[in-house]
């Protein structure tokens, strides 16, 4: 992530490394370059509900006003804000007008309150999940948003179903990642892993709470018992790793494998069990100074 004005937090990814396509009619009123034009996710007009121009009509070179060092004419003289202007399709502007934060309507199914940097790190998560940064299906974003979070849910019961037929370990020796892949990986900053500015990980955590009811534990063993490692727990409680070291310590949440003497966990190892880490996460308390998670043991 990269922060720039109004301390919004953008993905880094997002930034066109080196052209920049324009409005036409924005460049009528005041010619300077938008910051939103920069981003690979802007790909509509949001004031104008045009589609942005990507080439010079006259010559069809590439916009790049970095280099060419002018922002209204191109390079062959053509005066760009006489460029043709088109409608924008309905998705993208659609997006457009959500990250521009002028747009109070929800996307979807998405809560309505979200922050700039909120709605970048959705996008972002569902682009690196699903699509092609360089290539983003703003219908498909739309669809999902629409469908939104029961879309995620039956997929990752999907995933589950799929781990039970396919696994040749016992769920006691089967690690998260292994059914569920980068799942917390992805969804640990967007921007941040504080549940009130994440969407994906307030589902996620949402979906296993809920999974882990209907779970007990058992001798046989069931999804409860996969083992995730310290960073994959972080992320889960909204805590840090040493914190959860410090757990461990005091015996709030369960690990699987004994390590040898004077060491510790390493950070990917997969050593905690889903069951132990949800019931851990019922009894948090949230530092009122960056609402991470606290977690007390008993004194």
């Amino acid at each position: 992530m990269m922060r720039l004005r109004l301390g919004s937090d953008y993905p880094f990814v997002f930034l066109a490394k080196r052209f920049t396509p324009i409005c036409p009619l924005c460049i009528s009123e005041a010619p300077y370059i938008r910051q939103q034009w920069q981003f690979l996710s802007q790909q509509a007009c949001e004031r104008h509900g045009c589609k942005l121009v990507h080439h010079c009509p006259e010559c069809q070179s590439r916009l790049e006003y970095q280099t060419t060092g002018s922002i209204s004419q191109c390079e062959c003289g053509f005066e760009l804000r006489n460029s043709p202007v088109e409608d924008a399709p309905v998705a993208a502007l659609l997006v457009a007008r959500w990250l521009s934060g002028n747009d109070s309507k929800p996307l979807g199914l998405l809560k309505a309150e979200m922050t700039l940097s909120e709605r970048y790190g959705f996008l972002l998560w569902y682009v690196n999940r699903y699509g092609d940064i360089e290539n983003i299906s703003f219908e498909s974003f739309v669809e999902y948003c629409s469908c939104w979070p029961r879309v995620m849910q039956e997929e990752l019961d999907e995933l589950v179903n799929k781990a039970d037929l396919i696994r040749i370990k016992d769920w006691k020796k089967t690690f998260f990642n292994e059914v569920f892949g980068a799942l917390l990986k992805d969804c640990r900053q967007l921007p941040s892993r504080q549940l009130e500015r994440n969407s994906v990980l307030t589902q996620v955590l949402a979906y296993f709470t809920k999974l882990m009811a209907t779970l007990p534990s058992s001798r046989k063993g069931n999804l409860g018992d996969v083992l995730l490692s310290p960073l994959e727990v972080s992320t889960l409680l909204s805590c840090t790793t040493d914190e959860v070291y410090r757990l461990y310590e005091f015996g709030e949440i369960k690990a699987a494998i004994r390590p040898r003497m004077h060491t510790k966990i390493a950070s990917h190892e997969s050593a905690f069990t889903l069951r132990s880490v949800i019931e851990t996460k019922l009894t948090r308390m949230c530092s009122e100074n960056d609402g991470l998670s606290v977690y007390l043991p008993e004194w």
